[in-house]
């Protein structure tokens, strides 16, 4: 006898999987446009820095010589993984990119780079690019909420999945 089994999604996770970008309210729009713009300048800020370029061509060195996804500023092109790894160090590295203060959290920095390369890599429309972002954020805002909670009443951090109802509270995007 065959017994079926149905796999539980969490409400988060089927928020991110299906989000378009229609669904996106106009003014989180505008905000996600506005922290895409901020990311952006905060790569081009610290690509050239010494740190971020080891990192990048370590990040070359390990990826194929050419790939779908570009390394900003570089000219050079390597799988997702390591576009996104040489990104993220430069969007990091100058530090002036968005930052949620409920937790201290970047989540420019590891958010949009995978995010791109992703979208690069499987020739994703802009508005699926930025569906993938606003979903992306509204993730790590919860997550990082529900860590800023825990570790805020306790020396010992134990993550909890934090209350994520079916609607948005665009707390990601909107902040």
């Amino acid at each position: 006898m065959k017994q079926e089994t149905q796999a539980t999604i969490h409400p988060l996770a089927q928020f991110a999987a299906t989000l378009q970008w229609s669904d996106v309210p106009e003014p989180v729009q505008r905000r996600a446009e506005d922290l895409w713009v901020d990311w952006f300048g905060s790569v081009l800020a610290g690509c050239k820095a010494r740190p971020v370029a080891s990192i990048t061509r370590f990040a070359l060195s390990q990826g194929p010589a050419q790939g779908p996804s570009e390394v900003i500023a570089h000219g050079a092109t390597s799988s997702p993984m390591m576009a996104a790894l040489a990104n993220a160090a430069a969007s990091h590295f100058a530090e002036q990119d968005d930052v949620h203060n409920g937790s201290v959290f970047h989540p420019a920095a590891v958010v949009f780079p995978p995010a791109l390369a992703v979208a690069q890599s499987i020739g994703a429309s802009g508005a699926e690019l930025m569906a993938a972002c606003v979903a992306g954020y509204e993730s790590a805002y919860a997550w990082a909420s529900s860590w800023a909670a825990v570790i805020t009443k306790s020396s010992t951090p134990r993550p909890r999945p934090a209350r994520w109802r079916r609607r948005p509270p665009w707390g990601g995007c909107s902040n």
